[in-house]
């Protein structure tokens, strides 16, 4: 299957921000089809790196710790950011998280969330004008401070630039969907078959 659903030569760069608290989770069903799909391709499709905003680890909110590639003053080039949320984000949430989140949009950045980081991605004013979802449990949080941005009851939404999803294991089905808009549909497939996906939610 070498080369399967490769577009162009260049593997495309994920970063994952990792909030204080994040949702351990989310963060593998975000990262485990990207693996998947290097291995089915024979090729490396993605690259992955860890970013936190402080200190070497982040701890999740089940008591994990994973070691982060890297810090906010490093310089990375990104394809893709997405922000994985946790437990109390409106409190984990720094200034210098927003900072950077904006700095990496205004570079062109496709930019995402996971579970509750959509806050986060509120609060930099990065989605105003865009369709967005969210967990639940941080919608009437969201829909109180930011009324002016439209917040959908569907498990993830994709709006040009924007991905954000609810969390739990809903991100590898947001993960297929980003895919199948880059790859073949026989590599989306056998990237959901291996993670034992029976039903890509749409």
């Amino acid at each position: 299957m070498n080369n399967m659903g490769m577009v162009g030569n260049q593997p495309q760069q994920v970063g994952f921000l990792l909030a204080d608290q994040f949702t351990l989770i989310s963060l593998s069903s975000a990262i485990d089809p990207l693996r998947v799909a290097n291995l089915l391709a024979g090729a490396e499709l993605y690259r992955w790196c860890l970013i936190g905003s402080g200190g070497s680890e982040q701890a999740s909110s089940d008591g994990v710790r994973v070691r982060l590639d890297h810090s906010l003053s490093d310089n990375i080039q990104l394809d893709l950011l997405i922000v994985v949320g946790g437990i109390d984000i409106e409190k984990t949430v720094q200034k210098a998280d927003l900072i950077w989140l904006r700095k990496q949009a205004k570079e062109g950045v496709q930019i995402g969330s996971l579970c509750t980081g959509t806050y986060a991605l509120a609060k930099a004013g990065l989605l105003d004008g865009y369709e967005c979802s969210a967990h639940w449990d941080c919608l009437t949080l969201l829909s109180e401070e930011f009324p002016n941005i439209n917040f959908n009851p569907q498990l993830y939404t994709i709006d040009r630039d924007r991905m954000t999803c609810t969390g739990g294991t809903v991100p590898l089905h947001m993960m297929l969907a980003m895919m199948s808009e880059k790859h073949t549909q026989f590599l989306v497939e056998g990237v959901a078959d291996m993670l034992i996906c029976e039903r890509h939610r749409s």
